[in-house]
């Protein structure tokens, strides 16, 4: 499996011409997180550390969509828990496509679950939205900063933990289309 995705690597690096936000450009990078949030139905708050890999595609100039995982171990107020939520995004490139600095608006949702250190895992589910500038480095990589909005909810909760904070992450940006010559 390392080799067949090695091998698709290096023809996707052999093929790329000017990747960043063009049709049939394939996103891969993530991002890492720092958030302080405050549920809406007590005075509970918290701050998180979050690592949160994807990857996407494409599918009109300045126009991208994919999958993302996000995953968080960390402890509030004594207490230890591991999180995990696997969804979709799409994000939409507001500049001309081959611009060194671009400024995107992304929209997420995810689901997954919760696991307390002694108790059963509780599923929950998640909607937000991010934006901020793209800042390449060259054609293929971009470092990004970004500002953002999430609502969570818990499955037998009425209530909803509203996020806000910010991020920094990257992306490669990869041509695998075969150009017309």
């Amino acid at each position: 499996m390392k080799n067949i995705f090695l091998v698709f690597f290096l023809f996707c690096i052999a093929e790329i011409s000017a990747a960043q936000v063009t049709k049939g450009s394939i996103l891969a990078g993530g991002a890492v997180s720092f958030t302080s949030r405050k549920y809406s139905g007590g005075g509970s708050s918290s701050n998180v550390l979050n690592i949160m890999p994807d990857a996407g595609y494409f599918f009109a100039d300045k126009i991208a969509g994919g999958i993302r995982v996000s995953f968080t171990n960390y402890s509030d107020a004594g207490d230890s828990y591991r999180d995990l939520l696997i969804g979709s995004f799409a994000r939409y490139y507001f500049l001309p496509v081959a611009q060194k600095t671009n400024i995107f608006l992304e929209g997420s949702i995810a689901a997954g679950s919760e696991k307390y250190e002694g108790f059963a895992a509780e599923s929950k589910s998640q909607f937000g939205f991010s934006a901020g500038p793209a800042f390449f480095l060259n054609p293929h990589v971009a470092v990004e900063a970004t500002l953002n909005w999430s609502s969570l909810k818990y499955k037998d909760d009425n209530g909803r933990f509203n996020t806000f904070g910010l991020a920094i992450g990257f992306q490669v940006h990869l041509n695998c289309k075969k150009q017309k010559k």
